[in-house]
């Protein structure tokens, strides 16, 4: 059975609540303000704060429901164009609330005699552990993607994985909650208002990222390309997207579904004219239910280079030259080596079912290229875009028209293969977070024994004394006197 103490430790946060509550909601609401439904990206700096201030001092239960009623509904919210696919939302949405375990585990008893700045880093490292944990398919379950436009961050996204960024920014939420104090005893311990300074810096910065945000300046951009997501009318569309001035630059063509043999020399006829008349290299795709194909003109109508992927085989297709040019039959392309001068040119057979999916698509799209250091164009049935290498927006299509924009090349080399470098961080960390959780649980343990068998052996102590039954050293009466006065901690 519990006592009185270790109830409180485990439990106490319950009875609380009531005020506890309407802050972890108000950070779910945050969380699907700055998702992909309404991109409110700077929400994503302040959007945890409430939580944190929820779950401190709230005991690993409270914790735990306060975790999970603001992070899971928030995940599921921004996820709900998983109901028009083929794939159940169950698998990812079960899996939603799985990261309310860190703030458990920053809660735990064996947590509370650990120093406040400690106890706000590891639950941040908690936090990304778990999320490092989810599949690498439930990445949209993070809610914090959209930071993909803060200038801030945009420094540290090459290096850092997602699930990084929201454990830092968690730990600097819990940071404002340890430095403020929990509840209205706190106030007789320590003053609130560090904690109140901090959540206001962090709303200034995010007001200043917001401000400073990195915006593309299409007339500076040295290359051409246009993207045409209908390959039935993709020479007409062709024709009106050049005018008469356009020449040079790069065209990626929608994969034309099923042609027949007569359908596909016309629409490679069209391609090839196009390249050599207006001397660009324009990629033609073609796709049947066991393979796609590709053909790549290269200002010149007679030779063109073919290349075939079997069904389910998404290996780019690499054209070395002064910049490599990939092409690959996907929008998710594999880690491959990359240049800052590359044009990578992918052909998805997908389409979006939702526009919050398809803001999601675009996000981790020039998350890649940001990475990467490398331009990109991407096409899916219905749409396109065009990326730069800075992982800018400088032309997007949604209603299947064609679009043209100017694309800057990197300003230095991408990350090996497409590799975030530190994110060797994230697989050290999901290994830590379930160990740690279970090593919390068992020192709790191991405390709560140590503090009953102190509480014992005093009271024995104590009742020897007030018997008379034995004589005690003057050390021994020191002790007792100062655990007469002072409750065991």
């Amino acid at each position: 059975m519990l006592n009185d103490r270790e109830r409180q430790e485990l439990l106490g946060g319950l009875r609380e609540l009531h005020w506890r509550a309407p802050l972890a909601l108000l950070s779910a609401l945050l969380l699907v303000a700055c998702g992909d439904h309404f991109a409110l990206w700077p929400l994503c700096w302040v959007a945890l704060v409430p939580l944190a201030f929820a779950c401190r001092g709230a005991g690993p239960v409270a914790a735990l429901l306060l975790a999970w009623a603001c992070l899971a509904p928030a995940s599921i919210v921004n996820t709900l164009w998983l109901l028009d696919t083929d794939a159940s939302p169950l698998m990812p949405w079960l899996l939603a609330g799985v990261p309310a375990l860190a703030a458990a585990s920053a809660e735990m008893p064996i947590a509370r005699i650990v120093p406040r700045i400690v106890r706000a880093l590891m639950a941040g490292a908690l936090l990304a552990g778990w999320y490092a944990l989810l599949p690498h398919d439930f990445a949209y379950l993070v809610p914090l993607g959209t930071l993909i436009d803060s200038g801030i961050v945009t420094v540290a996204y090459p290096k850092l994985g997602l699930a990084t960024v929201a454990g830092i920014l968690f730990a600097l939420a819990w940071t404002c909650a340890e430095w403020h104090g929990a509840a209205p005893a706190d106030l007789k311990v320590r003053p609130r208002w560090p904690g109140l300074v901090m959540a206001a810096v962090l709303a200034v910065v995010a007001v200043a990222d917001w401000a400073g945000a990195p915006r593309a300046e299409p007339g500076d951009q040295p290359l051409s390309v246009w993207i045409v997501p209908e390959a039935e009318s993709a020479e007409r569309d062709s024709a009106v997207l050049l005018g008469e001035d356009g020449h040079g630059g790069v065209m990626l063509w929608a994969a034309l579904p099923e042609p027949g043999a007569a359908r596909l020399e016309r629409h490679l006829w069209a391609a090839g004219r196009i390249a050599e008349t207006r001397a660009l290299t324009l990629v033609a795709l073609a796709r049947w239910p066991d393979r796609t194909e590709a053909w790549v003109f290269h200002r010149d109508r007679a030779h063109r280079f073919h290349h075939e992927w079997p069904a389910g085989n998404t290996e780019p297709l690499v054209l070395e030259g002064t910049g490599n040019l990939s092409v690959a039959p996907t929008h998710d392309l594999p880690e491959t080596w990359s240049l800052r001068n590359d044009m990578q040119l992918l052909a998805s057979p997908e389409q979006p079912h939702h526009e919050s999916q398809l803001n999601w698509w675009l996000r981790e799209q020039r998350r890649s290229a940001l990475i990467r250091g490398t331009r990109r164009l991407v096409v899916w049935q219905g749409g396109g875009a065009a990326i730069d290498a800075q992982g800018r927006l400088a032309a997007v299509s949604k209603d299947g028209r064609a679009i043209a924009a100017r694309l800057a090349g990197g300003e230095r080399h991408g990350e090996a293969f497409g590799r975030e470098r530190l994110r060797v961080w994230e697989i050290i960390a999901s290994f830590c977070a379930p160990v740690l959780l279970l090593m919390l649980i068992g020192v709790s343990g191991v405390r709560w024994a140590k503090l009953r068998y102190r509480a014992r052996t005093a009271e024995v102590a104590i009742e020897e004394v007030d018997n008379d039954e034995t004589s005690l050293t003057p050390e021994q009466k020191d002790k007792i006197t100062r655990v007469r006065r002072k409750p065991q901690d």
